[in-house]
């Protein structure tokens, strides 16, 4: 009989991460390719990783929702540091007792009107 221990499910999820890491990693090389360009693919496999990990810390864990918000990380810098104030999309991410999916549409709505006042 196989069995499982704690450490056994650890290595997965490690495994895991990596796979997942690594097919985002390729996407965003693409998709964002003037602002990776100087990335190689080892580097952005760390990058989606410490975002992966950061995500989790905030209670942030569905694919989807991790892959959207990596995604205005790219745009917006890892902290939202290209915004002229980050300090709202921090606090929208501190309220883990609010859904994840719930957090994205307000941080994704608010970023919308950050873009708009960069390009301006």
């Amino acid at each position: 009989m196989l069995r499982l221990r704690p450490q056994h499910m650890i290595l997965l999820q490690q495994d895991q991460q990596r796979q997942t890491s690594r097919r985002i990693a390729a996407d965003l090389r693409v998709q964002y390719a003037p602002i990776f360009q100087f990335y190689s693919a080892a580097q952005m496999e760390v990058w989606v990783s410490r975002q992966i990990d950061y995500l989790a810390e905030y209670k942030i864990t569905e694919k989807h929702t991790c892959l959207a918000f990596i995604k205005l990380f790219a745009l917006f810098g890892e902290r939202f540091e290209r915004c002229a104030d980050p300090t709202w999309a921090r606090v929208i991410l501190q309220k883990t007792t609010e859904n994840e999916q719930i957090r994205l549409l307000k941080i994704s709505r608010l970023a919308e009107v950050q873009l708009h006042k960069l390009v301006e």
